[in-house]
């Protein structure tokens, strides 16, 4: 028991915080969204109304990458998680007001909630990026896909909590109940954010490489770069099956909203179990691999799920999707973690969540086109095969970057890809028995030097 405890990563009291306060601020987000989304459609917005309230959500994710991960890389982490915290509190607590004092068909009201719905879009566009930047400065290098893997796991149960904990609270206290419960929460995650004892605190030349540091390290390093450009492409791809998917379920296979319930909350569960595992044994020689095989593992399940005879066979396509998505989700974070250098680590998260989410956007508008066009079954299976066909273009791809003199397959940092100034880029503070050197690396840094 004693070696157990030792081992568990829950020793880690910031880290357990980090956990905390990333959970807590998308499950915030996710809960403002829901109930927004409620009262548009109680308001009568329409179908029109209520999408705007979604894309307002997601575009400051999408479009405000470069700006938030350039700020996450200037500002030491406690004061960027802390004011994220505090603005994501004061949006929530202005859509209130707009919500108690405004009219529903007013225009005007319309108009203020979304610009406060994209605020509040712009404090988790910064929030998230700032918490996994963090994560390596937290454990021991041979830890972090493990915390990678902790941090994955509660942000995925905050999602799936997010729209139940939303409706939960619409159905209590009404729209405007669920906006001060969340603003309140926002509050608390503000303190626990001001807890953390570990900062990261970016030097002077963590600014070196400008705004769009982050997309030229992607641009610039052949393996991440190749990930990050299939990822997008099998985001696009697979988003259309999200689309579809109520469909296949309800009309196809002939399910009822339970059945619809129990499935998704099986590939969520099943997200979990992935990400737990390839956090345990996915080896730092062994992520490259990893997102590769769970990309062609995924859009081939895609494909069984869609000739799936029967409910319970497409829960276990399903089921499968969700344990690739988390291993997937682990890997490339831990990828990301231990290959980025730190001083431009909050960018290149930023960067990758902008492309992510923007890919995520375009392919809910073809899952849109493409369930109009042609019936469910052949479009999953269509949207399986695509997968495949793009999973083998970046295993190619990835296999002949990996193999180039000097690049490395696994996490080393990359020095080259972004132009840095040669002076101290970042210190990390944290408790310690003796001083903390100024310019020290993180913890770890000198195990995960690329090796030449």
């Amino acid at each position: 028991m004693k070696h157990m405890l030792e081992n568990s990563l829950w020793r880690h009291r910031d880290l357990r915080l980090a956990a905390a306060g990333r959970s807590a601020s998308f499950l915030g987000d996710e809960v403002a969204t829901i109930a927004l989304t409620l009262y548009a459609f109680d308001a009568g917005w329409g179908a029109t109304g209520v999408a705007a309230v979604l894309v307002a959500a997601a575009l400051p994710l999408a479009v405000g990458a470069p700006l938030a991960g350039r700020l996450v890389d200037r500002v030491d982490s406690r004061r960027a998680t802390t004011l994220a915290a505090l603005w994501q509190g004061l949006c929530a607590s202005g859509a209130l007001v707009v919500l108690v004092a405004g009219d529903p068909a007013s225009p005007v009201t319309a108009a203020a909630l979304l610009g406060l719905v994209v605020a509040l879009g712009a404090g988790q566009a910064v929030s998230g990026p700032a918490w996994q930047a963090l994560v390596p400065h937290l454990v021991p290098a041979d830890e972090v896909p493990r915390a990678v893997a902790l941090l994955q796991s509660t942000t995925t149960l905050a999602g799936v909590a997010g729209p139940a904990v939303g409706g939960l609270l619409v159905a209590g206290g009404g729209v405007a109940g669920a906006l001060a419960v969340d603003a309140v929460s926002f509050g608390v995650l503000a303190v626990a954010a001001r807890a953390v004892a570990t900062v990261r605190r970016p030097g002077p030349a963590a600014g070196g490489g400008g705004t769009w540091a982050g997309y030229a390290l992607l641009r610039d390093d052949r393996v991440l770069g190749t990930l990050v450009a299939g990822l997008v492409a099998m985001i696009v791809v697979l988003q259309v099956v999200v689309v579809l998917d109520v469909l296949l379920v309800r009309d196809v296979l002939g399910a009822g909203p339970a059945g619809y319930g129990v499935v998704n909350a099986l590939f969520a569960a099943a997200m979990v179990v992935g990400a737990l595992g390839a956090g345990r044994w996915c080896a730092p020689r062994a992520q490259v691999g990893v997102v590769v095989g769970s990309v062609a593992a995924i859009a081939g399940l895609v494909v069984l799920g869609g000739v799936a005879p029967s409910l319970g066979w497409f829960a276990l396509a399903l089921a499968g999707i969700g344990l690739g998505n988390g291993a997937l989700n682990v890997a490339f974070g831990a990828l990301l973690a231990g290959r980025v250098p730190d001083a431009v680590r909050g960018r290149v998260f930023a960067a990758v969540t902008g492309a992510t989410q923007t890919a995520s956007i375009g392919g809910m508008a073809l899952g849109g086109v493409v369930g109009g066009l042609v019936d469910v079954r052949t479009a999953w299976v269509a949207a399986g095969a695509a997968g495949l066909a793009v999973s083998a273009v970046v295993a190619a791809a990835t296999l002949r970057s990996v193999r180039r003199p000097g690049v490395t397959g696994g996490a080393g940092v990359v020095t080259n890809a972004v132009t840095l100034e040669s002076s101290p880029t970042a210190r990390t503070d944290r408790p310690a028995p003796g001083p903390v050197r100024t310019g020290a690396p993180a913890r770890g840094e000198e195990q995960r030097l690329a090796a030449s």
